[in-house]
């Protein structure tokens, strides 16, 4: 599983005055941009023989109703990963996908889906296919702003990545900030700006948590067996959900 931008994760800076200082040279912004791109995406990818663990929140900000805000809607997520399985949790919604197949629980429906992987030739080519996606994005962009920000007890720097009218158009995004603590310089927290987007105005992502090589066995388990008995119905706690099990001819 590698994470790119659309789900990097940040941090909650502490709310105390903040002061700017004067912003240094955008010389070599993109560069250091891309370094960083490319530290956060290995810091978030199991590492072989490790599970990973990590907690984040996402503050999404909805367009005007009739000209007035709404509130926001603010959710967090976590994430178990290694060995090509995850489980990923939010309060409406359970992932558990052990690469044969996945259980999706929703719980405001009151669901439980259990369907096969489908097995893609093309999946070898993953990595390969995000790179080219993170190269298109980054030619296609500029750095807007490059400053440091320092707070009672942090320091980071701001990266504005703006992109060029047809990237936004390509990637339905016009601006993402960048929140990177200078001493480890890895991304703290991050704002995606989407562009002409009906749904969405702004989402936040913010680092609560993260451990490299967490230490548990639930990913070694029958996930199904969590939800259903050995007769295949669902346990107690589930019995008043609907069961879709979409597998065919398959046992777990």
């Amino acid at each position: 599983m590698r994470i790119t931008f659309f789900l990097i994760l940040s941090f909650l800076m502490t709310k105390v005055p903040l002061q700017l200082q004067v912003p240094y040279a955008r010389d070599g912004s993109m560069q250091q941009l891309k370094s960083i791109f490319k530290k956060l995406s290995s810091d978030y990818l199991p590492v072989a023989n490790q599970n990973i663990y990590f907690k984040y929140s996402v503050n999404t900000e909805l367009p005007l109703v009739k000209g007035k805000k709404v509130p926001n809607y603010l959710t967090t997520v976590e994430v178990i990963a290694g060995a090509g399985k995850s489980i990923v949790k939010t309060p409406l919604l359970e992932i558990y996908n052990n690469g044969n197949y996945t259980v999706s629980i929703v719980t405001i429906e009151k669901s439980i889906q259990i369907a096969l992987n489908i097995k893609s030739k093309s999946s070898a080519k993953h990595p390969e296919q995000l790179k080219l996606l993170e190269d298109t994005l980054f030619s296609m962009s500029k750095i807007e702003k490059n400053e440091l920000i320092k707070g009672k007890n942090f320091v980071v720097r701001l990266i504005r990545l703006r992109l060029n009218t047809d990237g936004a158009k390509l990637f339905g995004i016009a601006t993402v900030d960048f929140y990177v603590d200078e001493k480890s310089q890895e991304v703290r927290r991050m704002k995606i700006y989407y562009y002409n987007n009906e749904y969405y105005r702004s989402a936040e992502y913010t680092f609560i948590k993260r451990t490299q090589d967490y230490k548990t066995d639930i990913l070694n388990k029958d996930f199904a067996s969590f939800f259903l008995n050995s007769k295949g119905q669902l346990i107690e706690t589930y019995k008043d959900y609907e069961l879709n099990d979409y597998r065919k001819n398959s046992d777990l």
